[in-house]
């Protein structure tokens, strides 16, 4: 996983209010490998993968989380919007 996703889990992680371990537990993994993958020393597993995507995209659809302007992508959705 690149430093930008990792810092992009990060984020996710502290708009949802959660600990390391809080989002390990969503995703099925330990506290140390999420640590791994914000730090971008790791990557994901197929499986960690879309359980990471099912949870963040979730988040965003519930409109618990809104990424960073500087996402830098124009298409992001935004609380389960187009736009």
């Amino acid at each position: 996983m690149s430093a930008r996703q990792g810092k992009r889990l990060r984020s996710w992680r502290v708009r949802c209010g959660l600990t390391q371990q809080g989002a390990a537990e969503r995703v099925g993994t330990t506290q140390k490998k999420w640590s791994e993958l914000e730090n971008g020393k790791a990557t994901p597993s197929l499986a960690e993968g879309l359980a990471i995507d099912k949870v963040t995209l979730g988040e965003v659809k519930a409109g618990g989380w809104v990424p960073p302007r500087s996402a830098g992508a124009s298409d992001v959705r935004r609380n389960g919007t187009d736009g």
